[in-house]
């Protein structure tokens, strides 16, 4: 990554390195745990292609993945998994992403992924007409999107373009990096956030980072890294919220992000814990599921248990934990066991508290 931002590989070299890294983790690290791998938008198609291969294994941790309070990027990537694996299987379950109910995006890509699934089974000359019915649906309205002389007109192209998928998203980024109008270059923003294209990531990320320059540009950009669940969004997020800018907004977004924010915003709480204060960053920790929270708490309990800091790291934990009344009973009663807590007064007291 830092090779890449430097411009000392391309994005296919990077894609290459990529691959092999995700290959390298073994499936079964992969099936156990979908956080950070499954919600990084970048990781997405390789981490598909691996899991995919383990068949049986491999459509449980899709169904699991697909569960509502995973960020929208892992179910994405689930979706993608289906996709790879192809089968009967496979099929039934997309077909059920694609009804009402679900996020429109996911249907969509459901939709979409189906199709893949079914033109492969039909050979190579299949897959070729699948693509060129495609491209040809939306080129009347990426000529509209790129060319009308009105904003509305441009606008009006650009949302109906966002129901047709993977080939319209270049169309749709060359609006939102060079339409004059920045009604059209938020409606552009707003329709690639929900089909899920992580290639514009980097640009809503700057934008966040930017927010003194542009704040209604910013603005738009919070709303489509909610949007997108990736995790790549999620550091962008906490800093602007660390920071006071638009604390309403910037709460709602990071909470679409789901269980993919949880290990961001620890990291936050560990070198800036005065963000404590501010109950809508506690209160995100109210919103994630038990068992995760209690498992991420206790691993950072274990790595921290040796450094100078261990008190001060602890009594962020547990205040975090606090805020989800079984995960706080069960990371207060292990903290009592530890001798540097039963020595600490304070974080005693505290811990003793929180267990009842």
């Amino acid at each position: 990554m830092v090779r890449r931002a430097r411009g000392e590989l391309t994005r296919y070299e990077a894609a290459a390195h990529a691959a092999r890294y995700y290959a390298s983790l073994g499936v079964d690290a992969l099936l156990r745990d979908c956080y950070p791998t499954w919600s990084d938008g970048a990781a997405s198609a390789f981490v598909a292609r691996v899991v995919a291969t383990r068949g049986e294994a491999a459509l449980e941790a899709v169904k699991g993945a697909l569960a509502e309070h995973h960020s929208r990027m892992v179910r994405r990537t689930a979706l993608r998994t289906l996709g790879a694996m192809g089968g009967p299987q496979a099929r039934r379950e997309l077909d059920a992403m694609t009804r009402a109910g679900h996020d429109a995006g996911l249907r969509l890509f459901a939709r979409e992924t189906l199709e893949d699934v079914r033109a492969r089974e039909g050979g190579e000359a299949t897959v070729a007409e699948l693509m060129r019915v495609r491209r040809a649906k939306v080129q009347p309205m990426a000529q509209a999107a790129l060319s009308e002389p009105t904003k509305e007109a441009r606008a009006a192209a650009v949302n109906t373009l966002a129901d047709h998928g993977a080939v319209a998203m270049p169309v749709l980024r060359q609006v939102l990096y060079g339409d004059p109008s920045r009604e059209v270059r938020r409606e552009a923003a707003q329709a690639l956030a929900r089909m899920g294209d992580t290639e514009v990531i980097d640009r809503f990320v700057n934008m966040v980072q930017a927010r003194s320059l542009n704040d209604e540009e910013a603005k738009t950009a919070v709303y489509a890294l909610g949007m997108l669940g990736d995790v790549r969004g999620a550091e962008a997020l906490l800093a602007a919220f660390a920071d006071g800018w638009k604390p309403g907004v910037v709460a709602e977004s990071m909470r679409t992000l789901g269980l993919a924010l949880l290990q961001p915003a620890l990291a936050l709480a560990e070198v800036r814990p005065e963000v404590l204060e501010r109950q809508a960053l506690r209160g995100l920790f109210e919103s994630f599921p038990t068992v995760p929270l209690t498992q991420e708490l206790l691993a950072r309990v274990e790595a921290s248990s040796g450094r100078p800091d261990f008190v001060d790291r602890a009594s962020v934990y547990l205040k975090l934990a606090a805020q989800n009344p079984a995960a706080g009973k069960q990371v207060a009663a292990h903290l009592l066991t530890l001798p540097a807590v039963s020595g600490d007064k304070a974080l005693s007291r505290l811990a003793k508290k929180v267990l009842g």
